[in-house]
This record gives structure tokens, C-alpha cells and sequence, in this order.
């Protein structure tokens, strides 16, 4: 989510730099103060709700204290460094104000809008934008929006911007802000990609076994339907296994017996699977690079988070998800539970205040995307 978001303020921002006609007004930052106070109470209260699924409300001091730990560290690409974004909440709008320095000049950029939600994204939707108090209009930051903004969390529609929430530390199953409080429907973490030990690519082979043995009713030669059965075979008995060789295999061997069938219409049909089976193979080879990258830059953060943490007991329980980032990145069918048990009992044996900046860290340096997989295997 950091990375999401910070992308989204970059680009927002060298939009308004770049229409600011009234230096005295941008520089303006009536409003504008920081909330440092502890967030281990609003994640407490967002780990009680993920367990029982239940709805809680977030007054602006709580949204406020978890972008204190979130920016902890200001983030910076080029002359642009983002400092600690805030929020107020005015009825049912979102009133978000974040500082910005470029080179030498500081601006604080706001913007005025409604959150709600669809299946798959949080939907913000602006009101108005202001670099100060000079104001913006909302047609040129949404067509430069969706021009420069190049980001697979984030979706510009219309006159809206919406966010994946996977994007999220947590599952936002519901939104809406109402009498100056953000409402959340919490639900439990679904695993994604990056944790799923090649749950992926395991779906992706059932569903290719399914479409084999639909060829088996296409009225192919004995020998044909015998050489389909020792491909689902094959998939079977290695399906634990590298899921990128077992498709290369797979592809060669459906196109062997696709040059066997005369048949026009059923040549056709083997084909169409041969495709089917193409296809997964890129989809799981693009999406196990991402994998393998998403989780060498988790490791690197990880350890960023260790170093920030005292507790010999914290920094081991951290450095046992660095170790663990690096053997997924090797192997994506590695077998972490037992690495997530170990952690898991050290984090436990710590004490609330331990606990608290093992937290800390790990909201301050790691992606807000990943967090969600630490917090589950931590049991934070």
C-alpha cells in the first residue's frame, strides 16, 4: 500500500507543480499538523475485528496515528520526498492533506472526496483538489491521472480512483464514512501470490486436467485417450513439483498427440487445449517472477524492520521471515509452515511493549500489501 500510495502522491503532485501559477498560495499550510500518537491501539482494534469479521469505526486520530507509523520513514523519488499524510473527516467526506518538499520548496496537497467500495477496490471519489490553497481542477488531475499514472493497484474511472484492496494491510469488506468516522467491515486475509506456496499454479493445472479429460469424450482412437490419461498422469504425480517444467512438458505432449489426429474438428479441439495449457504456462511464469521479486524486496524491508527492532527475542522472530523470504524466492512451493510456527512462538514470548515496536517496525518499513501476509504469519 505505501508503494500504491506513493506512486498515486507523486504523480498527483508534479501535476500540481507543474499548473501552479501562484507560488504564495501553494506554499500555504493552514491545517496542516502531524498526529504522533501510538497506533498499537488501532491495530489492536483492527486485529479483534479481522478475527470476529466485524464491523469498527475510525475516528480521524486513529486513521492519523497509523500513517504516523506507516510514514514513519519520509518517502523520497528524486527531489520529491513525502512526509506524513493526514486526514480529517467532515460528515461523509475524507478531507486528506499530504506535505511534499520538492528540492527546497515544501507544498501541502489536499483533496476532498467520498470512499465506498465494489468488490475488488476501495473507490475514492474527489470533490476537489488544492496544492495549498490555490486550487486544482479536478478534470486536469484526473486526465493527467490517467495518463502518467502507472500503477496495477490503481484504476482511474471516470471521475473515480480506485484502489485494489489487496493493497491493504487488512480485507475491507465494507466503507463508508458517516458523523466524522470511517465505518470498516473487516474480514479475514484471503493468501495471496506471494505466500501461496503454488496454490496458484496448482488450481491452474486441476482446471487443465479437467479440459484433458473433456477430450477423452471427443471420440479420439484408444491410443489417443491413452496418451491424454498419462499427461493427466504426469500432472498428478508432479503436481507438488515445478509447475514452469510440468507445463513445458505438457505443451510438448499435447502437441504430439495433435499431430497423430487426422480429424479436422477434433485436431482442432487438442489444439484449443494446447493453447489453454500455453496460456498458463506464461500467466505462471509471469506471475512467479513477480513473486520472486515482490519477495526480494520483502526481504530487504524485513531487515530494514529488524534493525529498527532491540528485542534480541523480536529480532529473531523477524530474521526467521527474512530467511524465509529468500527460500520462496528460490522455491515457491517451499513449505513455510514451519518457519511461520517458529516466528510465531518467539513473537508470542514478548512482552506488550516488545510487541509494540516489533509492530512498529514492520508497519514503517515493509509495503502495506505484504504486511497483511506478516501479520498472519506473526499472528499480530
Amino acid at each position: 500500500m505505501v508503494k500504491t500510495l506513493r506512486k498515486f502522491f507523486l504523480t498527483l503532485i508534479i501535476i500540481a507543480l507543474l499548473v501552479i501559477g501562484f507560488v504564495a498560495l501553494a506554499f500555504n499550510k493552514q491545517g496542516y499538523t502531524i498526529n504522533n500518537s501510538s497506533a498499537e491501539g488501532v491495530i489492536n482494534k483492527i486485529t479483534v475485528a479481522e478475527k470476529e469479521e466485524k464491523a469498527i469505526a475510525l475516528t480521524k486520530d486513529e486513521i492519523n496515528s497509523l500513517f504516523s507509523m506507516v510514514y514513519k520513514n519520509p518517502k523520497q523519488k528524486g527531489d520529491v520526498i513525502i512526509k506524513t499524510p493526514q486526514v480529517d473527516l467532515e460528515e461523509d467526506k475524507v478531507i486528506a492533506k499530504i506535505p511534499v518538499t520538492y528540492k527546497s520548496m515544501e507544498v501541502v496537497l489536499w483533496t476532498k472526496g467520498s470512499v465506498s467500495q465494489n468488490g475488488e477496490h476501495i473507490i475514492y471519489s474527489p470533490d476537489s483538489f488544492k496544492v495549498g490553497k490555490l486550487t486544482v481542477p479536478k478534470a486536469v488531475v484526473i486526465s493527467k491521472l490517467k495518463s502518467k499514472l502507472k500503477d496495477e493497484n490503481i484504476i482511474i474511472e471516470d471521475y473515480n480512483i480506485l484502489v485494489n484492496k489487496k493493497a491493504f494491510p487488512f480485507f475491507v469488506a465494507d466503507i463508508n464514512v458517516g458523523n466524522n468516522t470511517m465505518n470498516i467491515k473487516i474480514s479475514k486475509i484471503s493468501p495471496s501470490l506471494l505466500f501461496d506456496g503454488g496454490k496458484s499454479a496448482k488450481i491452474e493445472l486441476d482446471k487443465l486436467k479437467d479440459e484433458l479429460n473433456s477430450l477423452k469424450e471427443k471420440g479420439l482412437t484408444a491410443e489417443q485417450n491413452q496418451k491424454i490419461q498419462e499427461v493427466i498422469d504426469k500432472i498428478n504425480k508432479n503436481i507438488n513439483s515445478n509447475s514452469r517444467e510440468i507445463l513445458q512438458n505438457i505443451v510438448k505432449d499435447i502437441d504430439n498427440i495433435s499431430k497423430s489426429i487426422k480429424d479436422g474438428n477434433k485436431k482442432q479441439q487438442v489444439e484449443k487445449v494446447k493453447e489453454e495449457a500455453s496460456k498458463k504456462q506464461e500467466e505462471i511464469n509471469k506471475n512467479q517472477a513477480q513473486a520472486k521479486a515482490s519477495l526480494a524486496r520483502l526481504s530487504g524491508q524485513l531487515s530494514a524492520a529488524q534493525s529498527a527492532v532491540s528485542s534480541p527475542v523480536g529480532k529473531q522472530a523477524i530474521g526467521i521471515m527474512v530467511s524465509t523470504a529468500g527460500k520462496m524466492a528460490s522455491n515457491p512451493y517451499y513449505n513455510y509452515g514451519g518457519d511461520a510456527a517458529a516466528a510465531r512462538g518467539l513473537y508470542n514470548k514478548l512482552t506488550p511493549q516488545e510487541k509494540a515496536q516489533v509492530k512498529n517496525a514492520i508497519f514503517s518499513n515493509v509495503d502495506m500489501n505484504n504486511v497483511s501476509q506478516i501479520r498472519q504469519l506473526l499472528g499480530m
